[in-house]
């Protein structure tokens, strides 16, 4: 499995190659990622990049919460009665932000293929990994957000 990171010029790639890449995207001394690589490419001021990196930064939201949510619960099974008692009102809190962003991460609208398939992709590891429950409304939010994408 490759976990994705973000760079300092806005773009997702897998963290295995951030040191191989230079600020085009392109790897150093190859001239490009390779197949089934995605390019990097620098955000910029139009309106199109702001969409691209909301998508982006909704996934990366989401896999925030997710490590809070797995950090708390983690406490709380090696927390003993007292402090669990304290733990997990604040988890039950946490696991309803974490809900909240997975459902703006499904409701938000792609623009173009790329967006599509990070937004796929994020839900696959989701559903086959266990990382979270994603209840059958997300998935109609985030099949619905795929209809949407303009041809």
């Amino acid at each position: 499995m490759v976990s994705l990171v973000f760079v300092s010029y806005r773009a997702i790639v897998p963290d295995q190659r951030i040191s191989q890449l230079g600020a085009t995207g392109e790897r150093a001394g190859r001239g490009s990622l390779g197949a089934g690589k995605m390019a990097v490419e620098l955000a910029g001021c139009n309106e199109e990049a702001q969409e691209t990196d909301a998508v982006a930064a909704l996934i990366a939201a989401h896999r925030q919460a997710m490590a809070k949510v797995e950090s708390l619960g983690n406490r709380l099974m090696q927390a003993e009665e007292a402090e669990a008692a304290l733990i997990g009102p604040r988890l039950d809190a946490v696991m309803a932000e974490e809900a909240v962003v997975r459902r703006q991460a499904a409701m938000a609208p792609v623009a173009d293929v790329c967006e599509l398939k990070m937004k796929a992709a994020h839900f696959e590891r989701l559903m086959n990994d266990g990382w979270c429950d994603v209840d059958s409304d997300d998935l109609h939010e985030l099949l619905r957000s795929f209809v949407d994408l303009p041809i």
